[in-house]
């Protein structure tokens, strides 16, 4: 998986946006807005890695009773 992320300003300076794009299998966008550029950054990535970590994760089947009578 790749992210990239751009960071954007509101025009009255009362925020920083950062715009994150994960790419892997299907292409995910990640958006945070806070007051520092490094803030915002760090949202996406924590973004991120929670969906990467989600991804990584085994996946097992649910467990099921088979009533043979």
């Amino acid at each position: 998986m790749t992210l990239t992320a751009r960071l954007l300003s509101f025009p009255n300076g009362s925020g920083i946006v950062a715009v994150g794009f994960l790419e892997g299998h299907k292409t995910v966008v990640l958006i945070s807005v806070n007051e520092t550029p490094w803030s915002a950054l760090q949202g996406v990535f924590v973004q991120a890695k929670w969906i990467a970590d989600a991804i990584a994760t085994p996946k097992y089947a649910p467990l099921t009773t088979i009533n043979l009578n």
